[in-house]
């Protein structure tokens, strides 16, 4: 809000001739009271009166200007808040140059340089603002006494307009007086120069140019900062402009500069206003002196190192004053930094005011010492130029005495020079590269030796050589030279791939493309490039007659900011590698093509001929003698003779072929026919060449070859009855894959059946209270699937058996009707989840088949499953045992989908479904039915399959033949096995798997047995040297030694020592070779895992002493 108090003087003076009170409006963030401050500030440092207003940010700032007169604007920022700049924009946009702006902030430099752009007549740090710096500050831009308010910027606007015109109108006058001030100028040696009302450049007469290294196009019109001057410099050269425009008075100052061309000076300067008829500045002139010399005499004179030191703090060079160390021996050995300028910290990025030059850097080189002693000694000044290793940057050193002849202080001048040494460098090194192009005569050497040169020079990741498709829009690197950390990027890219039309336009306009980060560049695919580890490009397009042929590509794995003089040397090398390549490739072309001509005419197999069509004459190599047995001297040396060679059959299509070829746009042929051989008879020929045209498109020479095909064309028939045979192999290579394929199929199939009713049970026992009675049903279930999966473990080892028909069943006498319940327990969750109902009709007579009870149960259960899996929710499966006469006969029926007539054939076939629907439907691989029909013709039995239909569900009937009744009763009267009892029995186990080491452990001290373990076998070892088991459990996969290598250790001790222990392997090694393997190491017994305890305790039982 703008605060209505105001602070003034009293009693202005209302008389005209009197300077009348100066209005000043102080914008802040929160319309403060620092206008008080500043009132207090200038109440007796100035003797103007000034009246000050405050608003804030937010407040009516154009309608405050608006409403009374306004002199200027002190404008508060203050970080991190930067809307006072905003505000500042805002301003400018609004009031424009009509009334001048000051700028109050933070000591910081870019913030100075941001509000100077922004249109601020000055920028005062807010720390350092004392009434002087005010008072002046206010002064310098309120120049008249009155100034000019907002209410008068339209007339001002108008005046300007005016004078405009007028100038337009005097241009060709004033071009005239140009020339004629610019030839006068010439002759005189001091820098002449005038400013437009923007404070730049319209003329610069030739010295300056010089000193700049600069024309006078790449001058004019630019302005301090744009010709690179140091900021702080650029900033007071700018401001000294505007005052002369304003005041309309002749400024005179001093300042030191260094140029770009490594001239430094102290310099001497007159602003000066051109004034037009109505007494307004048109213009500015200056005019600068070199009084370097003059001012180094002035300061040897002086004695007074005050005034000294202020000259160097006021220069924008870095500037130390020191006191040099000397030893006994009038030795310069060390240095100490009395004092330096703000632009020498800025330089080096430390105060080193009051330190050594030993401890700043204890390995400096000595013969710095050397150089400053011979200053204080001489008295003569030295220069230096020098590289800094920790910034990368030249410097240039100027070292001169200060004082008399005892004063051992020397003052040091110093300027980065880094650009200067740039274009010395990149020059030199051109002129090496240039060197390079007369030495090297291939086109890869050039690209090698040229591609390591600029990636070494430039410090790149990648220099590559791209050659450009058009038409594909393809960027085929076929050299790229790449640091050893670096990808290789030789390849063929597809241009929008890696770039937008943006890029791909600019290349076409021949415009470098410069990229310093593919990640956030706008014209670069960001992945791309990460995945090339590319991060900053610079790429250079090389046009020849109109067309993009190459691309100079110099990439970095780091963002990075592409120096001009970088890139100016890229597109200077551009320019002289790619006509180099050219002329290097068409000379090799040349070259090759001669030779390649010369050697052909030996190495075809066959005859090289040259038709020159102008004059009809033909040449023949001596490959004619190969191909038909005659000389080519010994025959007519035209086209017309070879005519009459040819086959009758062929002779029209040739000819045919000839002319089209002739007549046609292409430049290369081929085709085939018969010629007669000297010997009469007709040999097989294959006829290529190429078609030379001259300017105007007319074909001139044919060049080409006559080879003799007549074996080839034999080969090919024999070639055919090599592919018959190969498609026969590959048939039955195909056969033996599907029968791998088969197993694989079969083992998925076996392993994951038994895992449903253990997966189910296991999750009840965990999440629901279950009865006891239920519980034990629950681990019987468990128990019973897991010992099915065990065995089916076994028998993988037996499925190539399966697909060969040798699978052997451990047959004993089943009971269909146990096998069934089992069966049924198997598919009860997958019933249950569909709401089937499940109707069984079993006879309870006790008969018996003889068969493998695990895979007849593996029967019932996929007939079950196959039954559930078609069947819909809600639906029913009856499940029937019956007895006839010698047979027991299985009857599993469903009200599922049905079988359709014509597949009820193939159903028991491996890998057959109905079709896709149903397997995507119901999904498996067809083995199941497939495995039924095995497993039941295996037990000597037969299975079959009926249906009405789709949508009648289906029928599947096993007949297996019943044992006699007498073997029944036989084995309902074998007696049970007696159990074990290892009460005081010592048994060591060793296994690497805690969890069967503790399993196995625990099972056995419930068995009363001593038990010891051990984690390895070396542990095993050293547990039998205080140990004497009765009986040793060991695993055989086992780290560092395994249970083969420790049994034949054991069995290497002596008996006292426990080298005749019985002992057993229990292992998952369940192979033949794997048993025998253990019988040899001198293993009693082998068990697989997972172990049957019943078979475990039988085994001890068998082998304990």
């Amino acid at each position: 809000m703008a605060n209505s108090d105001s602070h003034s003087v009293p009693n202005p003076a209302q008389n005209e001739d009197l300077p009348r009170t100066r209005t000043i409006l102080v914008i802040d963030h929160d319309a403060c009271g620092c206008a008080n401050a500043y009132q207090h500030l200038l109440r007796s440092a100035s003797e103007v009166s000034y009246h000050f207003l405050t608003d804030g940010y937010d407040g009516p700032i154009l309608d405050r200007c608006q409403r009374q007169p306004v002199d200027g604007i002190i404008l508060e920022t203050h970080a991190p808040d930067w809307r006072g700049f905003e505000v500042l924009d805002w301003l400018q946009a609004q009031l424009g140059r009509c009334l001048p702006i000051i700028v109050i902030g933070d000591n910081d430099a870019n913030l100075a340089k941001r509000a100077l752009r922004a249109g601020a007549v000055d920028y005062l740090v807010r720390d350092q603002v004392t009434a002087g710096t005010l008072a002046h500050a206010l002064e310098m831009a309120l120049p008249s006494p009155r100034g000019t308010t907002s209410q008068e910027c339209a007339g001002l606007r108008q005046q300007l307009q005016a004078t405009e015109a007028a100038l337009d109108n005097s241009r060709d006058e004033l071009g005239r007086r140009s020339r004629i001030f610019e030839a006068l100028l010439s002759t005189i040696t001091d820098f002449v120069y005038l400013f437009n009302r923007e404070g730049r450049f319209v003329f610069v007469n030739q010295p300056l140019l010089d000193l700049w290294g600069l024309t006078l196009d790449e001058a004019v019109n630019k302005n301090f900062f744009d010709l690179n001057y140091p900021n702080v410099l650029a900033t007071k050269h700018q401001r000294e402009i505007e005052h002369v425009f304003v005041s309309g008075e002749t400024l005179k100052d001093e300042s030191v500069y260094i140029s770009p061309t490594g001239v430094s000076g102290i310099y001497e300067y007159i602003f000066t206003p051109l004034l037009g008829s109505d007494g307004s500045v048109l213009s500015v002139a200056g005019s600068t002196r070199d009084i370097t010399h003059r001012k180094l005499a002035e300061a040897a004179l002086r004695e007074s190192e005050e005034k000294y030191r202020t000259l160097f703090k006021s220069i924008d060079q870095g500037y130390f004053l020191v006191d040099v160390v000397f030893n006994d021996s009038d030795q310069a050995v060390d240095v100490v930094c009395l004092e330096t300028n703000s632009a020498a910290i800025e330089i080096v990025g430390a105060d080193f005011t009051g330190r050594r030059l030993s401890d700043i850097s204890p390995t400096y080189e000595p013969r710095w010492y050397e150089i400053f002693g011979k200053v204080v000694r001489t008295g003569r000044g030295e220069r230096l130029e020098e590289y800094a290793d920790i910034n990368q940057k030249w410097y240039d050193f100027y070292l001169s005495k200060v004082g008399d002849g005892d004063s051992r202080r020397v003052a040091v001048i110093f300027q980065n020079i880094t650009r200067r040494k740039r274009r010395e460098a990149n020059a030199a090194f051109l002129s090496d590269i240039a060197a390079d192009f007369a030495r090297l005569s291939a086109a890869d050497e050039v690209m090698q030796t040229v591609g390591a040169k600029i990636g070494a020079y430039l410090n790149l990741s990648v220099c590559a050589f791209a050659e450009i498709d058009a038409i594909e829009q393809n960027a085929v690197i076929d050299y790229a030279w790449h640091r050893p950390e670096a990808h290789n990027v030789v390849n063929v890219y597809h241009l929008s791939e890696f770039v937008t039309d943006e890029f791909l336009q600019a290349a076409r306009n021949q415009e470098t493309i410069v990229v310093s980060n593919t990640q956030t560049d706008l014209r670069t695919v960001a992945e791309k490039y990460a995945a090339l580890n590319i991060h900053a490009f610079v790429s250079v397009p090389f046009y020849k007659d109109g067309e993009w042929k190459f691309l100079l590509n110099i990439y970095d794995s780091y963002p990075r900011h592409w120096h001009s003089d970088e890139i100016r040397l890229i597109q200077e090398l551009s320019n002289q590698i790619f006509p180099r390549l050219e002329r290097v490739r068409v000379e090799a072309a040349l070259q090759e093509s001669e030779e390649r001509f010369r050697l052909s005419t030996y190495a075809v197999d066959g005859m090289v001929y040259d038709w020159d069509l102008q004059t009809g004459e033909v040449y023949r190599s001596e490959g004619l003698y190969r191909l038909i047995d005659l000389h080519p001297e010994d025959v007519p040396a035209n086209s017309d003779w070879w005519a009459t060679r040819i086959h009758p059959e062929d002779l029209l299509d040739v000819e045919a072929k000839v002319a089209s070829i002739l007549n046609g746009s292409g430049d290369r042929y081929e085709f085939e026919y018969r010629v007669r051989h000297a010997n009469g008879q007709w040999i097989d020929v294959w006829d290529r060449g190429y078609l030379l045209h001259s300017q105007q498109g007319k074909v001139v020479r044919v060049v080409g070859s006559t080879t003799d095909i007549t074996n080839r064309k034999q080969a090919e028939q024999e070639r055919e009855q090599l592919l018959a045979r190969e498609r026969t192999a590959r048939e039955q290579a195909e056969a033996a894959n599907r029968i791998k394929d088969e197993f694989l199929a079969v083992v998925s199939h076996e392993l994951r059946s038994p895992l449903n009713p253990i997966l189910g049970w296991s999750k009840l026992l965990r999440t629901r209270q279950l009865s006891e009675q239920k519980k034990e049903y629950a681990l019987e279930v468990i128990e019973r699937n897991a010992q099915i999966q065990a065995q089916l473990i076994n028998d993988l080892l037996d499925v190539s058996r399966i697909l060969r028909g040798k699978l052997s069943l451990n047959k004993t006498q089943v009971d269909l009707g146990l096998t069934i319940q089992s069966a049924l327990e198997t598919v009860q969750l997958a019933l249950d989840a569909k709401s089937i109902q499940i109707c069984t009709e079993i006879d309870p007579a006790l008969r018996m088949v003889s068969g493998d009870a695990d895979r007849l149960q593996q029967v019932v259960w996929n007939l079950l499953s196959n039954a559930v899996k078609f069947t819909p929710e809600g639906g029913q499966v009856s499940v029937r045992l019956e007895y006839l006469d010698s047979h027991a006969q299985i009857t599993i029926t469903d009200t599922g989908k049905g079988i359709h007539p014509n597949f009820l054939p193939h159903v028991f076939d491996r890998f057959r479904q109905e079709d896709a629907t149903t397997t995507r439907q119901f999904g498996g691989l067809g083995l199941g039915l497939a495995l039924v029909r095995y497993l039941v013709e295996l037990h000597g039995g037969q299975v079959k399959a009926d249906s009405r239909g789709e949508g009648h569900g289906a029928t599947f009937t096993v007949k297996l033949p019943l044992l006699p009744p007498h073997l029944t009763a036989e084995r309902e009267q074998q007696p049970a096995k007696p159990s074990v009892d290892l009460k005081g029995t010592q048994i060591l186990v060793v296994d690497d798997d805690s969890t069967t080491r503790e399993f196995i452990s625990f099972f056995l001290e419930l068995q009363g047995a001593r038990v010891i373990t051990a984690a390895s076998a070396r542990e095993a070892i050293t547990v039998l040297t205080r140990f004497r088991p009765d009986i040793m459990l060991s695993d055989i996969g086992m780290p560092d030694m395994d249970g083969y290598m420790l049994m034949r250790q054991v069995r290497s001790l002596s008996p006292e020592q426990g080298g005749q222990v019985p002992a057993i392997a229990l292992t998952a090694y369940a192979g033949e070779i794997d048993y025998r393997q253990a019988i040899a190491a001198g293993f009693q017994k082998h068990i697989t895992k997972p172990v049957e305890l019943d078979q475990l305790m039988e085994a001890i039982a068998e082998i304990a002493p």
